[in-house]
């Protein structure tokens, strides 16, 4: 049994390390491969915990917003080595890492509405990341995907914007107190 705690704490810390080290990453290539080892170590921790916690309400909610920052630094590695700037990964080898991330989202996101939305914008981005180098073959034709592909691209829209949408009813209904208002 894997304790939940645990695996919480290991993914806040490399979450902690990508944001102390995305302040300088823009700047400072050293700062950059620190983020992006702290991303892919804590997808690695998830995708190993994914193989054995396959019921959703194992894991912690708090891992939403962290698995989230994860995807985001992996998808900018991604873009990254698409786009030939300096030394960018192939984006093979993050594809794995970014499947096991998501997994992990969506189970969380079965019982958080507010993560299955952040879930959706990941596999938007994904799906952007991946269809930008699908379509294309080496010559720069583009080429068509086959019609079941199709069929599951608009299956995905459609799902992302039905999410959208019970997001945005949830959100609307909930009351909330401004900052510095009430007693404490």
């Amino acid at each position: 049994m894997i304790d939940n705690t645990l695996v919480l704490v290991h993914i806040l810390l490399h979450c902690a390390s990508i944001q102390l080290y995305n302040i300088f990453a823009k700047d400072n290539p050293t700062c950059y491969q620190k983020a992006l080892a702290s991303a892919h170590t804590g997808a690695r921790i998830i995708a190993e915990v994914s193989e054995v916690i396959q019921d959703p309400n194992e894991y912690n909610l708090m891992l939403g917003p962290c698995l989230t920052l994860i995807a985001d630094v992996l998808i900018r590695e991604g873009n990254r080595g698409l786009s030939g700037g300096g030394g960018g990964m192939m984006i093979e080898s993050i594809e794995p890492e970014l499947e096991a991330v998501l997994f992990a989202l969506r189970m969380i996101g079965a019982g958080s509405p507010l993560v299955r939305r952040q879930a959706a914008l990941v596999v938007a981005a994904r799906d952007a990341l991946f269809g930008s180098m699908e379509g294309q073959d080496p010559q720069g034709f583009q080429l068509q995907p086959p019609p079941q592909i199709q069929q599951q691209q608009q299956q995905q829209q459609q799902q992302l914007e039905n999410t959208a949408l019970e997001l945005d009813s949830v959100l609307s209904t909930t009351m909330m107190l401004p900052f510095g208002m009430g007693s404490v």
